[in-house]
């Protein structure tokens, strides 16, 4: 099987030369079964001691395999169901959260072990695994391919091991476990993906998300930026790690607190030496989901155990009156309000969001101390200016938003990271009064969210200007002063810009009503108006702004001529044309040739006729709209 799914790093080629390690997609498939195998073994050995330490245990080895199985699904969060004495079912849905790390730790080790293997392009076989120094090289399989079938061949024995812990007095649910089983096994090897090859790699994103993302406002995509998420990530698993060490803390003052109650539960719930090592190696399972609860409980929205109970720092009210000896339940407070030593609690979220506050913060300080070694070490050297200027843009980038930003996407993803652990922390015990009992999944993630926000984002803000002060010398106090120093010119100065803002937009509408004035002017004076001539022929001519058009007009018995085309109006231009011309022109004599006549035949001494025929007339001859010519000259 080594061949099918790795080469070992240390072994040699036939030349001498180590050879790389190949993952191919068999051998993929086959590390995600041993993966599988290995888990099921861990429970199974487990399952086994106990039940041979057992005094007089229930059933035999069939039956501790049974339970083995039950137990490897029931940590990848499925359900389990115990048949009651009146063969009733009650769920079991608590998952012990030190369980679930073993196969989570097996999924994440081997997929790892199986993508450093994953490669494109053609790399040389193992010496020994084939016929000669020139065998055929092996392909190593891409990290997609690697990943689908390393899942392919874990959810096979998934699958096999469903089927064989579906019946039984204590059963896993099948539909709890297609659905858990895979989504655990995917979300693990994501995360492998991630952090080797990155998710982009194996899964390329689609261009409809390059279109949604393309889409968004530019802070948006800003605040999702790689450096951004990566502060934000490191500053929400800080504040997330202390929320639970103060949770644990709680628990383990609990206990410490109300020793005598869990050491006379211990003695009540198991007889013998064997069974109380079981319930004290149940009790180290189930510590992550106190150390949930007890955040939880930290966070204000508290736990219940069951029967409409609610436990948190202002009191607890309603507690079950039947409980179990459990030694965890010891550390409940007792029924009745809270105190100040109760509500003294809070003080671990405002850590939490101190501490959050200072990995928000850390991006801004360390571009102040690359300020301030460039500046100390940059000298008259361009590339020493070069290296000023970047570590300067550097701490742009990282101004008073982009802080407020990280600390806010830290709160926010603090916020997410407790609601899920919230709801695998908690779960169903039984039916009716116990059908949940934990924390409130959306509770807690809210209350995670907001105490963080509200401590980490001016928090963050805060040392950012501290950095700068103890960094650079910028002291926040001065900036204050310059800035009050500085209202009234501002306030100056804005006046002053609307006061220009308001003359351009009077200018701009004196302007345009000029302009349409002008238009109406226009439109109004008979010289801009359109100018047509209708020919002798029945052809008239428009001249419109420059465009000169054609039609036909009516002839016949009722058409009627224009009087600038009639005889005594083309005589009269003639006559001036040649009076101005200072006699240049040929004289107008009567008859065919071009006579000077009026309408009704007499004629002018001088060449003039009158327009209504009645002898000479004085002065210039008439002038039409638009100039001595008319309108326009055949």
């Amino acid at each position: 099987m080594s061949q099918l799914t790795d080469s070992d790093p240390t072994a040699a080629t036939s030349g001498g030369a180590a050879a790389p390690r190949v993952t191919t997609p068999v051998g993929a498939f086959l590390v995600g079964v041993v993966t599988a195998g290995l888990g099921l073994g861990v429970c199974t050995v487990s399952v086994l001691l106990l039940w041979i330490a057992a005094p007089a245990p229930a059933g035999g080895p069939a039956g501790a395999l049974h339970v083995a199985a039950d137990l490897w699904l029931f940590a990848h969060g499925a359900n389990l169901e115990r048949t009651a004495g009146a063969g009733a079912a009650v769920p079991v849905g608590v998952t012990p959260l030190l369980l679930v790390a073993v196969p989570v730790w097996l999924l994440y080790r081997c997929a790892q072990h199986a993508l450093a293997g994953a490669a494109d392009g053609r790399v040389p076989r193992q010496a020994g695994s084939g016929t000669g120094p020139r065998a055929a090289p092996l392909r190593a399989a891409a990290p997609g391919a690697v990943l689908g079938r390393f899942l392919g061949g874990y959810l096979l024995v998934a699958a096999v091991a469903v089927a064989y812990a579906a019946t039984g007095p204590l059963r896993v649910d099948p539909f709890s476990a297609l659905l858990f089983v895979p989504l655990t096994a995917a979300g693990t090897v994501a995360m492998v993906a991630a952090r080797t090859v990155g998710l982009r790699t194996v899964l390329p994103p689609s261009d409809r998300l390059r279109r949604i993302r393309a889409a968004l406002p530019p802070g948006v995509r800003a605040a999702l930026a790689r450096p951004r998420r990566a502060a934000a990530l490191r500053a929400a698993c800080a504040a997330g790690a202390v929320l639970l060490a103060t949770g644990a803390l709680l628990v383990l003052t609990g206990l410490v607190w109300h020793a005598g109650d869990v050491h006379h539960g211990l003695l009540r719930i198991a007889q013998d030496w064997p069974g109380r090592c079981t319930v004290v190696l149940v009790c180290l399972l189930l510590l992550p989901n106190a150390a949930v609860w007890g955040a939880a409980y930290a966070l204000g929205p508290g736990f219940t155990l069951g029967g409409g109970s609610a436990v948190g720092p202002l009191g607890a009210t309603a507690l079950p009156a039947g409980l179990p000896p459990f030694p965890l339940l010891g550390a409940v407070p007792q029924e009745g309000p809270g105190s100040p030593l109760t509500w003294a609690v809070a003080a671990g979220p405002v850590v939490a969001g101190a501490v959050a506050a200072r990995y928000a913060a850390r991006p801004a300080r360390a571009a102040v101390a690359g300020v301030r070694d460039a500046a100390r070490h940059s000298g008259d050297e361009p590339a020493g200016q070069r290296r000023a200027r970047a570590a300067v843009a550097r701490l742009l980038r990282w101004n008073r938003r982009a802080t407020a930003t990280v600390a806010a996407l830290a709160a926010l993803w603090c916020g997410v990271g407790a609601a899920v652990l919230s709801g695998v922390a908690g779960g169903a015990l039984g039916t009716a009064a116990l059908r949940h009992v934990g924390p409130s999944w959306w509770l807690t993630g809210a209350a995670a969210a907001g105490w963080t926000a509200a401590v980490a984002v001016p928090g963050a803000l805060l040392l950012r200007e501290w950095y700068l002060w103890r960094g650079l010398g910028r002291s926040p106090l001065a900036q204050f002063r310059a800035y009050r120093s500085g209202r009234g010119q501002r306030r100056e100065a804005r006046a002053e810009r609307r006061e220009k803002a308001a003359a351009e937009s009077r200018a701009a509408a004196q302007e345009r009503a000029v302009a349409r004035a002008e238009r109406k002017t226009r439109r109004s004076d008979p010289a801009h108006a359109p100018r047509r001539d209708v020919r002798a022929d029945g052809e008239r001519k428009v001249r419109l702004r420059g465009v000169r058009l054609r039609r036909r007009t009516g002839t016949g018995t009722g058409a009627t001529a224009h009087p600038w085309h009639e005889t005594g109006s083309r005589r009269t231009r003639w006559a001036e044309l040649r009076r101005v011309s200072g006699g240049l022109g040929a004289s107008v004599t009567p008859g065919a040739s071009g006579t000077s006549e009026a309408s009704d035949g007499s004629a002018a001494p001088d060449g003039r006729a009158t327009p209504d025929g009645t002898g000479t007339s004085e002065g210039p001859a008439p002038e039409w709209p638009g100039g001595v010519g008319g309108p326009g000259m055949d």
